[in-house]
């Protein structure tokens, strides 16, 4: 029967009865013909088909209408989240954080202990942080955040205040308000000459080094802080272009090591990236337990792997997830370097899925809902069929994301671009409802 077939007496009784189960109806709605305003239990006001509620399919709001949203709404407090109220989706929440920004959020995220802020990086140290807690660096002293953005208010020796970013003091760039520079040319003039053992010099980082071997002019060997040794030409010393391969410059985690990898090879960009996702709040909390195994710390052995393992590809990544499911370690045992559509098979899309299960969406129809099975193949949203129950929806998702994990792994692996340890694991994929 057409919306304009519908006789107006049952719109009437609609109107004139005024409560059903948890609704009270305001009156005509203006998003659709068919459509009544009702005010819910719970303060929400939501559009609803009149013909549902006579029925007896709609007795509440869409946001009552899902337990998981009710649960979510009792239990209230998630970490450092506290829920204020609906979202704009029926399966999202409208939640405080404690750092007082407001969001919505799925509240099966909040169900599963996926979300615990909105996004502000609280529970991993930050680099801002861990300056704070260490307080000095060099001639400087961390005396508090400054109004700019990533950016900290420090005191130098010499009483001037400067603002330089958290990065700049872990990674040892700034030591000085620029006073150092200065002393640091005098210190080379003065020890301009011949070199001789026993013999100090300052490198551009602050560090005082002393000359321990003096072979000829391209090699001179060199003690630093820390003790280690290493070896540098003269002219690099006097100019103070000497680094200590293992300070911590990326993070405050990673370090260089001795080696022949440098910083333009391509390991380098995702040996950084990665020490980013798992030591930075760049990324909300979506790497907040991430972290990378002691032995990757060291770029050099980083490099070593990853050069073992590449194959030459260009869209090459780095991917911790497919050999190990939820796994949250970077290492050489835990991860593989895959095509870049591969990496991005086992993203779950926590934040926009909502409620539902993974590869799981609803389509509300006037008098019914149904439930569509969607996926993703290289890089195309397709859809798998739509289906009464959200059971039967998530069957044919898994059904059909596990088959394409052997389509994907016959194809790379043909193609030299996998190992046959990625491959098994892709073979091995299995979907569960819980993901």
């Amino acid at each position: 029967m057409s919306v304009v077939d519908r006789p107006s007496s049952k719109r009437e009784e609609v109107l004139s009865r005024k409560f059903f189960g948890e609704l009270e109806v305001l009156g005509n709605s203006s998003f659709r013909p068919d459509y009544v305003e009702c005010l819910c239990s719970c303060g929400q006001v939501c559009n609803i088909n009149f013909y549902n509620i006579l029925e007896g399919k709609r007795v509440c709001c869409a946001w009552c209408k899902s337990p998981k949203t009710v649960k979510a709404r009792e239990i209230k407090n998630f970490h450092r989240l506290t829920v204020v109220g609906h979202g704009q989706s029926s399966s999202d929440l409208k939640c405080e954080c404690a750092c007082g920004k407001i969001k919505d959020i799925p509240s099966l995220r909040l169900l599963n202990g996926d979300a615990k802020t909105c996004g502000c990086g609280y529970g991993r140290i930050t680099q801002s942080d861990q300056c704070l807690q260490i307080k000095s660096f060099g001639r400087l002293q961390v005396i508090g955040k400054d109004e700019k953005a990533g950016r900290l208010k420090c005191i130098c020796e010499c009483g001037k205040v400067t603002t330089p970013t958290a990065h700049q003091l872990i990674s040892g760039e700034v030591k000085s308000c620029g006073c150092l520079g200065g002393e640091l040319a005098a210190e080379r003039a003065r020890n301009k000459g011949t070199m001789k053992v026993g013999q100090t010099y300052v490198s551009n980082s602050g560090d005082k080094v002393e000359v321990v071997e003096y072979i000829d002019c391209d090699n001179v060997f060199i003690r630093f802080p820390d003790g280690y040794v290493g070896k540098a030409s003269a002219g690099n010393i006097r100019k103070g272009e000497i680094r200590n391969p293992y300070t911590k410059v990326v993070c405050g985690v990673g370090f260089m090591g001795e080696g022949n990898y440098d910083s333009k090879n391509k390991a380098y960009t995702h040996w950084n990236h990665m020490m980013q996702r798992c030591y930075t709040d760049n990324y909300g909390d979506t790497y907040t337990e991430a972290f990378v195994a002691d032995t990757w710390h060291n770029y050099q052995n980083f490099a070593k792997w990853f050069e073992t393992n590449w194959v030459g590809n260009s869209d090459v990544a780095l991917d911790k997830d497919i050999l190990i499911k939820g796994n949250k370690c970077y290492s050489p045992d835990t991860c593989c370097l895959v095509p870049e559509n591969l990496n991005n098979f086992t993203c779950k899309a926590d934040a926009i899925r909502g409620e539902l299960p993974i590869g799981v969406r609803s389509r509300d129809y006037p008098e019914y809902t149904r439930y569509q099975a969607v996926m993703y193949k290289y890089g195309k949203l397709v859809h798998l069929g739509e289906f009464s129950s959200i059971k039967s929806a998530f069957q044919k998702y898994k059904e059909e994301k596990e088959k394409h994990a052997k389509i994907l792994a016959d194809k790379y692996f043909s193609q030299k671009l996998i190992n046959l340890k990625t491959k098994n694991a892709l073979y091995n994929y299995t979907v569960e409802v819980t993901d």
